[in-house]
């Protein structure tokens, strides 16, 4: 990933940025954001890499809640959620997560 020689010659022909690294940011947003709002925990999340995200790329990365579900069991509201890194309007990375909103850790 940081290589430019040896990245010219793989079949991404240059240097991208680690998919995890980004991912990490991406996955990031869901808790600084909810955390703000209430005690939550992260149960699943799952990632398809749709393309690289190339050094010196402006990326816009966006989540969206689209379902809440209580849960007893739980003691908690699920939240699906369904998100997507993008650079204009071409997506790169695309996610699913479930969290647990929740009164109390």
């Amino acid at each position: 990933h940081h290589d430019d020689d040896f990245a010219r010659r793989t079949r991404f022909q240059g240097v991208i940025a680690s998919g995890p690294h980004i991912m990490c940011f991406f996955t990031s947003m869901v808790a600084t954001h909810l955390s703000r709002l209430t005690p939550m925990i992260g149960l699943d999340f799952s990632f398809k890499f749709l393309a690289p995200v190339r050094p010196d790329t402006t990326i816009t990365m966006q989540w969206k809640v689209v379902r809440l579900e209580p849960s007893a069991k739980l003691r908690g509201v699920l939240a699906d959620l369904e998100g997507v890194v993008r650079c204009a309007e071409r997506p790169l990375i695309s996610g699913r997560g479930v969290v647990l909103l929740t009164d109390e850790l």
